[in-house]
This record gives C-alpha cells, sequence and structure tokens, in this order.
C-alpha cells in the first residue's frame, strides 16, 4: 500500500467438499519485515565480531553451563585442530580425549558459581609444551543464573621465556663485577648495576636518574668519546677499547670498554650501553712485563755474551747486538731465517746433536772452536730449554761467551807447567803427557823412546858452580831439538837426564842413528864465558808402546838401557 517491498509469512489450507474434493484455499498473511531486518542485523553483527576474533592473538569461546562450546573463534579452533563444526556442542575433555587440566578444571568450576577467574596452565599442543594465560568471565542472566562463561585465553610462552631471560639478565647485571652503565641519547643515566655503584661509592638504591654519563670518565677518555668512540658507535653500532675512568675518590680506574647504541623501529639511537671490567690487574702485571722485558732487553743487549732465541722451528726469534757482531750480519738478517742459513751447513751440523738435546728439553753446555776466526776462536756455548708456563719446549736459548783468552792463558799456564823452566823443553809432566796423548792418538807401535843421562855433568857443578852447569845443560838441550823434527819432543826429566820422544819409527836402526847423534852432541866441547868444558852422555834406546804395558813400559825399558849403556863403558847407545 506504501510502494515499500514487505516480507511476508503466508499460511493456507484447502476445503473440500463432501466428496473430498478441494474447494476453496483459505488462508492468512503475516507482515514479517522487522523480524527479518532484524535477523539481518543480527548475522551482520555476528560476523562482525568474528571477523574481530578471528584476526585477534587471542582464543575467544563461549561455553555453556555444562561445559560445551557454543562459541569459538580463528585461535580456538586452530588450537584443537579441528572445524568450528566440530567443536560446537562439545567439551574441552571431550576435544582433547583426556580428562581435563586439574588448573582448568577447578577454574571452571569456580566461574561457573560466579567468580571470574584469572590463571595459567600448561598444556602440550603438537608436540610443544605452551604457557596459556586464561581468563573465565561469568555470563550471568537476568535472573541471576549463569547461563555460560566467556573464555579469552593468550599463549605467553614467548613472554615467558622472555621474562625468565631478563631476569637472567639481571640477575647477571646484579651479580658481575663488570660496570654496566645505560643512558638515553643524550647521556642522561638511566641504569647503573651494583658493581658500578660501588666503584663510584653511590648506594645501591640511590637514583642516578638525570645524571651525566661524562661525570664518570677522565678528560682523555672523554676526548675520545668525541674524537673516536662515539662516531665509530654511531657509524658500526658497537665500539670496543680500553679507557679510563673515574672511582670513588677520583681514583683512576683502567677499563676494558665497550659501548653499544640501541635503535629504535625508525633506525634511530634510542639509548646507549656500556660494559666495562676493571683491568687495573691487567694492566699493572702488563706495565710490569713490560718494564721486565726492557730490563731483560738491557741486559741482553749490555752482556758481553752472544745471546740469541731459537724457535722450535730451528728459526732465530731474537739476536743481541753481541751476536750480530760475532755472526758479521745485522738482527734484521737473522731474525726469522733458520740455523742453516745463519751459521752455516758445517756449522751447523756440528751443533746438531746438541740442538736436539736442548729441543728435547735439556740444558747442555760445550765448547766449539773456530779456527779460522780473528776473535772468538774459542766459545762456551750453552743450549736452555724454552717453556712457557711450564708447557712443551718452545725453543732454547742459546748463550756464548768468548773464551779465547782464558783459552790461551791455560794452555799458556799448562805450558809452563809442562816445560822445563831452565831449558825451556818438556818437564817430566809434559812428557808423560805428551806419551800419553800419542799412545791415544794410536801411535803406540810407531814410537821411539831415547833416555838420556848425562856423563861427568857432577864436577862441572862442583868445581864451576851451578849457573856454569845450568848454561850446559841449556846448550845440551838446545843441541837435542836440533837433533830431532819438529814433530819429536825433547823433555829434561830432572837433574843431568833428557828425554826424546820419536813417532813414526817403523825401525830401531832409525832410532839408533838418533841415539847416535845425541852421543855425539854431548861429546862436542860446550862454551861458557872462557871455559871449554867436555861432558858425554849415555843413551838408552826403547821401541814400541803397543805391548800391553803401554807408555810405562817403554820408559822402563828406555831406562834399564841407559844403566846397560854406562855398564858398558859410558858414551854410548844400548
Amino acid at each position: 500500500a506504501t510502494g515499500r517491498r514487505r516480507c511476508v509469512r503466508a499460511v493456507g489450507e484447502a476445503e473440500h467438499d463432501a466428496h473430498g474434493e478441494p474447494r476453496r484455499l483459505v488462508g492468512a498473511l503475516q507482515d514479517i519485515t522487522e523480524r527479518k531486518a532484524l535477523e539481518r542485523r543480527l548475522a551482520d553483527s555476528e560476523r562482525f565480531v568474528r571477523e574481530i576474533t578471528d584476526n585477534l592473538p587471542l582464543r575467544i569461546s563461549y561455553v555453556d553451563a555444562q561445559g560445551c562450546y557454543r562459541f569459538v573463534n580463528q585461535r580456538q579452533s586452530e588450537r584443537f585442530g579441528r572445524p568450528r563444526e566440530e567443536i560446537l556442542g562439545r567439551t574441552r575433555a571431550q576435544l582433547l580425549g583426556s580428562p581435563d587440566d586439574p588448573t582448568v578444571a577447578q577454574a571452571f568450576r569456580a566461574a561457573i558459581h560466579g567468580t571470574a577467574q584469572r590463571f595459567e596452565f600448561k598444556e602440550e599442543a603438537f608436540g610443544q609444551a605452551r604457557t596459556i594465560e586464561s581468563q573465565l568471565i561469568p555470563d550471568t542472566g537476568t535472573d541471576g543464573r549463569i547461563k555460560g562463561i566467556f573464555t579469552i585465553g593468550i599463549d605467553v610462552t614467548e613472554r615467558k621465556a622472555t621474562e625468565r631471560t631478563l631476569r637472567d639478565i639481571t640477575d647477571i647485571f646484579d651479580n658481575t663485577t663488570d660496570f654496566v652503565i645505560q643512558t638515553d641519547w643524550r647521556g642522561q643515566l638511566q641504569y647503573m648495576n651494583p658493581a658500578a655503584r660501588r666503584a663510584r661509592g653511590l648506594e645501591l638504591g640511590a637514583s642516578v636518574q638525570g645524571d651525566d654519563y661524562e661525570q664518570f670518565n677522565t678528560e682523555e677518555t672523554l676526548r675520545r668519546h668525541r674524537d673516536e668512540i662515539m662516531p665509530a658507535v654511531r657509524r658500526d653500532g658497537v665500539w670496543l677499547g680500553e679507557t679510563t675512568v673515574l672511582g670513588q675518590g677520583g681514583r683512576i680506574v683502567p677499563v676494558d670498554h665497550m659501548v653499544i647504541a640501541h635503535r629504535d623501529a625508525q633506525g634511530r639511537i634510542s639509548r646507549y650501553s656500556a660494559v666495562m671490567r676493571d683491568i687495573s690487574a691487567e694492566v699493572q702485571a702488563r706495565q710490569q712485563l713490560q718494564l721486565q722485558t726492557i730490563i731483560l732487553h738491557s741486559i741482553a743487549e749490555t752482556i758481553p755474551a752472544v745471546v740469541a732465541v731459537v724457535g722450535s722451528d730451528g728459526n732465530y726469534r731474537f739476536a743481541n747486538r753481541a751476536f750480530e757482531l760475532w755472526c758479521g750480519r745485522p738482527r734484521g738478517m737473522v731474525v726469522g731465517r733458520s740455523l742453516q742459513e745463519v751459521l752455516g751447513e758445517d756449522d751447523y751440523q756440528r751443533s746438531l746433536p746438541w740442538v736436539q738435546r736442548a729441543l728435547a728439553g735439556e740444558t747442555v753446555s760445550f765448547e766449539k772452536e773456530y779456527a779460522g776466526r780473528a776473535h772468538n776462536r774459542h766459545m762456551a756455548i750453552s743450549f736452555i730449554p724454552l717453556r712457557v708456563d711450564g708447557s712443551a719446549v718452545e725453543g732454547f736459548v742459546a748463550m756464548a761467551q768468548d773464551i779465547t783468552e782464558h783459552r790461551e792463558e791455560a794452555h799458556r799456564l799448562l805450558m809452563l807447567s809442562e816445560r822445563d823452566a831452565l831449558t825451556g823443553v818438556l818437564n817430566r809432566a809434559g812428557f808423560e803427557r805428551y806419551l800419553q796423548h800419542k799412545v791415544l792418538e794410536g801411535d803406540a807401535a810407531g814410537l821411539a823412546l831415547l833416555y838420556i843421562d848425562l856423563d861427568r855433568f857432577k864436577p862441572i857443578n862442583d868445581t864451576h858452580g851451578h849457573p856454569v852447569g845450568d848454561e850446559v845443560l841449556r846448550q845440551f838441550a838446545a843441541r837435542l831439538q836440533a837433533a830431532v823434527r819438529p814433530t819429536d819432543a825433547v823433555a829434561r826429566l830432572g837433574g843431568d837426564e833428557f828425554a826424546i820422544v820419536l813417532s813414526g819409527v817403523r825401525e830401531k836402526a832409525h832410532a839408533d842413528t838418533v841415539a847416535d847423534k845425541v852421543v855425539e852432541a854431548a861429546h862436542a866441547p860446550f862454551y861458557t864465558g872462557a871455559l871449554q868444558l867436555e861432558i858425554g852422555a849415555s843413551v838408552g834406546v826403547a821401541q814400541g808402546a803397543a805391548d800391553g804395558q803401554g807408555w810405562q813400559g817403554l820408559v822402563a825399558r828406555a831406562d834399564a838401557m841407559v844403566y846397560r849403556a854406562k855398564a858398558e863403558g859410558r858414551g854410548r847407545r844400548a
């Protein structure tokens, strides 16, 4: 009638005659336009609510008084892994296939009696343990009875893990001896951990809000903050290094320092964190080590000994000034090079057994002779294994001392001790040492010994005095030296007894020839001042010291032959 479309509900019934045939249709129409509009609004409202709840990161549902689900959003459906149609009308226990969690069951009973609940519980979903924070809100009707419960749940597993991590980090910051400080982007202090507070002499509960971070730094550190640290942090996000800060009472504390820049979602720096470790002991130890290094370096450079350090790889790691002078190379051409390169192959092979023993951990000492050198001909050398912290051998320290003068002096003293002071030829000690040396060299079979006893010498001493007798002995020793080869030895054994040791004698005839020369030399006149003096000599000859009696047997046989020569009339050999 108004020109608008209407929704109607039609009801009709057929009337029949006496024969059962339909005669007419009796019916009525009901206007249901408003009801349909209401149904559409309800459907739109439900769709709107579902769209909202399906897009929230929450589990939202409604259960009736019997615990059956009447509404679930998408997150709740995903929890059970079923479509909504399979969830509605069922209880939680039916959907899980097992009795409900006691915490959840207890909370449901309390909520169905009208008390809202908020709690957490653990659940196993698709093989993963999750933590759920849940709210149960009773739905009370106009008559005061509980019709159902609105449930809201949120998965807080990650949040709980984050909270635990934050608690752990807080525990670390509270208990570490490192200084931990945080400021806003302007450098105003926001946080100081207990260690940093103690270092500054601040009470643990004292507020640091608004304090400037710069007041804790030394002038040098502030300069570095401005010129080095902050530019690096803004560029790279982090800076690491060593600085100094001010401790309690203005004490300067060296620290191992890290500064971190934290950025917001827009990439702007919102705050800074600094972690500092007190390295006072380390710096002191480092300074002490540096001082020791300087002292040791100074000692190594000033001592007259040749000092070098050789690594386990056989390469030089250090050489002092004396080593440079000894090898004739600057240390730049020594350090990093091998023993073979620096010493040369021959000298290296001579040193190799000692090197191997030193690298095996043994301290060794030995002497080496460098015959071709004008200086440092004789060196006393020690190899001392180099260990770091008592571990394996890292190489060895080589120390060499020039003992040329010592050796020459020792040789001179030895010569003096083995030489006859009057005549300059060997004395008895030198004579015996010479024989021992020859036997040890393997010349025992080719040795021959002439034992000489002067005849008529005592009357010269008695008549003309000992100075004249001494001159005769000197002249006779000179005549003996002229009668033998440079490789032979002449000795005065004491008084008027002499000896000659001949080497390489194959036949006794050679020794007899020399003995005859000695007899002839003794018979020739001796002149001293205005005096002409005559003496003689008896010579005992013995050959070979390889008979098992050694050089002592050779001497005994020659001595026996002297007595024989004297017994046969003196002035001859036997």
